[in-house]
């Protein structure tokens, strides 16, 4: 726990005004760390089935090759460099050479199509991409002819299917013909803290993604921020999950770890995940709702399938350790007959479950969309510190953030040290502070309807400010569903709790201008035929009427609470799920609700007419 957390002010969460210097940049603090930390593990990668490790100095030594062969191709202060790739040790090795030359660092997930590749690189002006194999390079192939700022394609692959260079090859020419140390530390000292770092393109979930500019400042800030809420430190093993192309991942999974001198692991695949964690055992873990939701499943069907008894005592012996979560998050110690229940749970059931994670997690952290207040509590009741944060490309990740002692379920916590929030007549969440981005790259339309007159950024989010300050978000502004009366319903709420449904796998709204709200549902077929004895056969059991009786029963059982206008009155069930390659999903897993709207209008169109 930080020495300032207990003098802060709830009300703003203000430490102290942040005051950056011109010489806090990424490329300093990466001189820093290879410096103090120089021996200690600072990447981890699975090779031949086993884990293996770089050191803080081998980092440096790879980072300054690579930036010596970019700087021999022409890359200068201010150029733009793309990375289109999956998460490895050489994504962070490209990302760090071209900022250590004062370059641009442009990520692309590798799961957009050539199209969408080529808008970015052309809109970025990259002058040397990296690929990560074949198919990234074909990509690039594809588009080339419409990127004329592009000199050079680097593959992280052993040899090269078109003409791209072998990263190998570009390393050994670096180590051959080095920079001199006064022309090395002289192009990484000359970076400033208002130079672009880096021009994220957003996921677009509605039209051409924009490229979010962000400053060597932003980034620091997000370090500087981050220090002030929880106790990082160079003995922390980090497990990374998510894509490095995602702002979040990039700051809290690799930026932070990096800054403080600890390790960050990546992990081979979401399939491998639960193995990953036993060889890894790490102490944070960064995810998203849907990661924790599932496992939330995992769980407790493994332990219904242990028997009635055992199941009962578990729910039995979750509730004590809930209750005793609920005092924590309020900064207080359980006591009495309820403290001694939930310690002998968590010694006798808890400590088991989790070992699954590797028996050392310290935290684990939720962004990116809505975490379900169910799903944070059954984890904090595990005795596990999940914590959910808020914050989004164009303010470089972290805008707000529960804390351990000060959380509130269903909200994203308290506003980040440094930054400020209000909210705006129309309930849209505004910010202000030091991570807010520059603005969007050749977008001046866009960046004037994003920033106010007195100089407010518009999150495109709905929400509210609590009386002990807690931010709770709504929904994202141009999601809320305008009934035909006048009501209005925000989805991601409902579709949450809906969500928490082990019968149901996704779920969208819909029913804007409508007289009432639908929904389309893709159940989970497979456990409700191994519970209900239902077709196993998607397309069938779309249409099957038991299918239907339970997944009525599921959306009434999880609407209390809501109003009787935000009750689901009509649905419709989808035979598979959405999915990145469908287009439904963005490469971080957000719902893209036009492209399911368009995709299934005749169905939308039933749904919702009177």
């Amino acid at each position: 726990m930080p020495a300032d957390y207990e003098s802060l002010n709830p009300a703003s969460w203000q430490i102290a005004p942040y005051k950056a210097e011109a010489s806090e940049t990424l490329t300093r603090m990466l001189d820093k760390s290879v410096r103090l930390f120089a021996d200690r593990n600072a990447l981890g990668h699975k090779t031949n089935g086993e884990y293996t490790y770089i050191t803080y100095r081998e980092l440096g030594g790879i980072v300054r090759a690579l930036a010596t062969s970019l700087h021999a191709m022409g890359v200068r202060r201010g150029d733009t460099v793309a990375i289109l790739a999956e998460n490895s040790v050489n994504w962070v090795y490209a990302d760090l050479a071209t900022l250590m030359l004062g370059a641009i660092s442009v990520p692309i997930y590798p799961t957009l199509p050539a199209g969408q590749v080529g808008y970015i690189l052309h809109n970025a002006q990259a002058k040397v991409v990296f690929a990560s194999d074949a198919s990234q390079e074909e990509k690039v192939a594809a588009i080339r002819s419409g990127v004329p700022s592009l000199d050079r394609v680097i593959t992280f692959a052993e040899s090269a299917s078109t003409d791209a260079v072998p990263l190998n090859h570009v390393l050994d020419e670096g180590r051959a013909k080095p920079l001199t140390d006064g022309e090395y530390e002289a192009l990484w000292q000359a970076v400033e803290h208002e130079d672009l770092a880096s021009i994220i393109y957003t996921s677009g979930t509605t039209g051409e993604p924009k490229g979010v500019e962000l400053t060597h400042r932003n980034f620091v800030y997000i370090n500087y921020a981050a220090m002030r809420l929880l106790d990082w430190n160079e003995t922390d093993i980090y497990l990374t999950a998510l894509p490095l192309a995602h702002i979040y991942t990039r700051c809290t999974s690799y930026y932070i770890p990096l800054a403080v001198g600890a390790c960050n692991v990546f992990m081979e695949s979401f399939a491998r995940l639960a193995q990953n964690f036993s060889e890894i055992r790490p102490t944070i873990f960064m995810g998203m709702p849907r990661i924790y939701e599932m496992t939330r499943e995992k769980i407790v069907e493994g332990v219904r399938k242990m028997g009635p008894l055992k199941y009962r005592m578990f729910m039995a012996a979750l509730a004590a350790g809930r209750k005793a979560a609920e005092s924590i998050n309020h900064g207080l110690q359980p006591e009495g007959l309820a403290a001694r229940i939930a310690a002998a749970a968590d010694h006798k059931v808890f400590a088991q479950v989790r070992e699954r994670f590797g028996g050392r997690i310290r935290y684990m952290f939720s962004a990116g969309a809505a975490l379900d207040g169910d799903t944070l509590m059954f984890f904090r009741g595990l005795g596990l510190m999940l914590i959910e944060g808020y914050g989004l490309s164009e303010t470089c990740s972290l805008l707000a953030c529960n804390r351990p002692g000060r959380m509130r379920p269903n909200s994203v916590g308290m506003v980040s040290p440094g930054s400020e929030l209000r909210i705006d007549d129309d309930g849209e969440v505004l910010c202000k502070g030091p991570g807010v981005m520059r603005g969007y790259h050749n977008n001046p339309q866009a960046n004037a309807e994003i920033f106010t007159e007195d100089g407010w950024m518009r999150t495109g989010d709905v929400g509210s400010i609590t009386s002990e300050g807690y931010l709770v978000i709504t929904d994202r502004k141009k999601d809320i569903l305008v009934l035909n009366n006048g009501k209005k319903v925000a989805p991601q709420k409902i579709e949450a709790m809906i969500g928490a449904s082990h019968y149901v796998r996704d779920i969208i709204l819909v029913g804007d201008g409508a007289q009432a709200v639908a929904a389309m549902i893709v159940p989970d077929y497979e456990r409700l035929h191994a519970d209900h004895k239902t077709p196993t056969d998607p397309e069938t059991a779309a249409q099957d009427k038991g299918v239907r009786k339970v997944i009525k029963s599921e959306i009434e059982r999880h609407s209390s609470g809501l109003a009787e206008f935000e009750k689901i009155r009509r649905f419709a069930l989808l035979p598979h799920p959405f999915s990145i390659e469908g287009g439904e999903l963005t490469p971080t897993l957000k719902v893209r609700r036009h492209i399911l709207v368009r995709k299934y209008s005749n169905l939308v169109a039933d749904l919702t007419k009177t």
